[in-house]
């Protein structure tokens, strides 16, 4: 018996107890207060898992792995959280589309892999397809046109399996963009995930260390992490392009000219860098702005065979685009409760 009124510890546990602790009962003591005693048998946890029917199609033996990927990868210790949406949430999603999101096909098929941090590039297409799911469910009336977000999937097409997975997950983000009060409440992109998911296999390899009595540090750096001159060391929210793209946007719309004589001279900030003036400007007779020069290049286009040399219209801006209470309806222990971008981790 263990005590412990934290979820991770039994998740920790999970793989051990269909391996190397197979012949052994463990039991975590949640709460342990007069009268009020609760505990979780974590060998019947894991056989209820594979007595579940809505689990019948992953491997059993991977399966103690997967809920342990999917508890780390939905936010715990050094990995975030996704703003609106609990454990739960995840766990109800995974339930209901776990034949489409952790099918552990062969790689050929398009969607191959088991939702495992054993399996860092198929896992992470398992993870898009949860998290791509999960937003899916959160916003169904902006797909009235499809069943499921596995019928949304197949409609996909790409040069390879990672891309087909960032076309699906750019759908629904599309799709969900006018329905959010606030970004933070956006689906990641593709490559933020990435880098998400690196910090989950981080912290599954370093749970499964847990029996072990010299433990081997894995490097941050290679994980969603990354050390600046300074010797600081910084997490890798997204792919540097996407985060310049996010920087002109807020530049776009929060600072720009005061120009009062028409923005028409080069002593205009935004004439200088060669870009439209935007929200972000308090000028006065614009003649800068992003209607003006658009129709301008359009008419450049028809009074001449050459294509416009202004390229002030063409802007590179990005659209600001309790487990436990879960566990109790499969177990009564419980009272109340890119692509080529991708780089290979050793």
């Amino acid at each position: 018996m263990i005590y412990s009124p934290d979820t991770d510890t039994y998740h920790v546990g999970l793989p051990f107890v269909r391996q190397t602790l197979s012949g052994k009962r463990i039991v975590i003591l949640l709460k342990a207060e007069p009268g009020n005693w609760q505990c979780l048998d974590v060998n019947e946890l894991l056989s209820c898992f594979d007595k579940d029917p809505d689990l019948s199609s992953l491997s059993r033996n991977l399966l103690p792995h997967i809920i342990q990927s999917l508890f780390i990868s939905t936010g715990c210790d050094y990995v975030s959280f996704f703003v609106g949406l609990g454990k739960v949430s995840f766990l109800k999603t995974f339930f209901q589309y776990s034949e489409f999101i952790s099918s552990g096909n062969s790689v050929q098929t398009v969607t191959s892999g088991s939702l495992s941090c054993s399996e860092k590039d198929t896992g992470f297409l398992a993870f898009v397809r949860l998290v791509g799911s999960v937003y899916f469910q959160k916003h169904r009336t902006a797909f009235l046109k499809y069943s499921s977000p596995a019928q949304l999937f197949q409609e996909m097409r790409g040069d390879n399996i990672f891309k087909i997975h960032e076309n699906w997950l750019q759908i629904i983000r599309g799709a969900i963009f006018e329905r959010i009060e606030f970004e933070d409440n956006s689906l990641p992109s593709f490559q933020s995930l990435w880098f998400h998911w690196l910090r989950s296999c981080w912290v599954y390899l370093t749970w499964s260390q847990a029996l072990e009595q010299d433990f081997s540090s894995v490097l941050l750096d290679r994980y969603g992490w990354e050390i600046d001159d300074h010797g600081n060391l910084m997490i890798t929210w997204d792919s540097k392009e996407n985060i310049e793209k996010v920087q002109k946007t807020v530049e776009f719309l929060t600072r720009g000219c005061k120009c009062k004589s028409g923005c028409s001279s080069k002593r205009c900030k935004c004439l200088k860098k060669s870009q439209a003036c935007g929200p972000g400007c308090r000028c006065l007779d614009c003649s800068n702005s992003i209607c003006i020069v658009q129709n301008q290049v359009s008419l450049d286009n028809v009074e001449t065979d050459s294509d416009s040399s202004s390229s002030s219209a063409d802007q590179d801006y990005v659209q600001l685009d309790s487990v436990d209470d879960f566990y109790c309806g499969s177990l009564s222990v419980l009272d109340d409760t890119s692509d080529s971008e991708f780089s290979e981790v050793e």
